[in-house]
């Protein structure tokens, strides 16, 4: 059965110029949901041998070079480290053409600077997304423009976009830089930055004899449900926390000892040192700062 997704990109031949691990998150639902099909997937990477292992795993059709994906394909998707981005693109600069939509998941790598790097591309986006793709539960940024120009509401084009990345998530249309890069520590670290306090939820546990399956399983279901529960009921989350405490008993005393600790604090440093990081590698030889 296929999806109205599918039908808008029926036709489309797609390429990722790069075959880590993102580009294997995003394409394991794609396929396994039939929103594209094999034949339809190109994929180039400087390791031939990752390319070979990613060919091996989903059938895509591998190329030798950016320069033969660039010829085989409509989309090109960026999929490398901002820093190996201009390196990837410097060679074949000269083979992009107007008919080329790209869409760049390079953090860091701003739109207005990838314009100036393909003046012939007519629609090119930015997406920022989180390795939650892999399991369609990922927050997702775009930004685009057409033919030069940003785009002024989400209306104004990025269907290919919309139909490529809408199944594995929740879209958001964010404009500037600023924007992106809220979005990125938030969203794209956020996943790492819940982790690490998943990691201190089960040590506690632990310590208090509790095994460490049975901590790992409590964690999960704790921030599982809270996560439901704030997606679900028609409240803020500082109304859900307010409905969940009780003004004398343990919870409130948890959280007076969190608020003590500065807790509020010490997250918003741990956000801005990954912020002034993402500006820190738009500064370092990629398109940022390329004449």
């Amino acid at each position: 059965m296929f999806s109205s997704d599918s039908i808008i990109l029926k036709n489309k031949k797609i390429g990722f110029i790069g075959a880590g691990n993102m580009t294997q998150h995003i394409l394991e639902p794609l396929l396994k949901d039939n929103i594209l099909k094999s034949d339809q997937i190109f994929v180039s990477n400087r390791s031939a041998s990752k390319l070979q292992k990613l060919k091996d795993k989903l059938n895509i059709i591998s190329c030798n070079s950016n320069e033969e994906l660039l010829e085989k394909s409509d989309i090109i998707i960026l999929s490398v480290k901002p820093q190996d981005l201009y390196e990837a693109l410097e060679p074949v600069l000269a083979y992009f053409e107007p008919r080329h939509e790209v869409i760049s998941l390079a953090a860091g790598a701003s739109l207005k600077s990838l314009s100036k790097l393909l003046p012939k591309v007519s629609l090119l986006s930015r997406v920022m997304l989180s390795t939650a793709v892999k399991i369609k539960q990922s927050a997702i940024a775009y930004d685009f423009m057409k033919n030069g120009q940003f785009a002024q509401s989400e209306d104004d084009g990025a269907f290919n976009v919309k139909s490529l990345f809408s199944p594995l998530g929740k879209l958001f249309f964010l404009k500037g830089d600023q924007a992106f890069r809220a979005f990125t520590v938030g969203s794209g670290s956020g996943v790492a930055l819940v982790y690490e306090l998943m990691i201190y939820w089960q040590g506690w546990l632990k310590d208090y004899g509790i095994t460490e399956k049975m901590a790992e399983q409590i964690t999960q279901q704790s921030f599982l449900a809270a996560s439901k529960m704030a997606i679900n009921e028609e409240q803020s989350i500082e109304d859900l926390q307010q409905a969940v405490t009780s003004t004398k008993g343990i919870t409130i005393e948890a959280l007076d000892a969190m608020r003590a600790s500065n807790l509020e604090g010490q997250l918003h440093h741990a956000f801005e040192q990954a912020r002034l990081k993402d500006v820190k590698l738009a500064n370092l030889k990629t398109i940022d700062n390329t004449k």
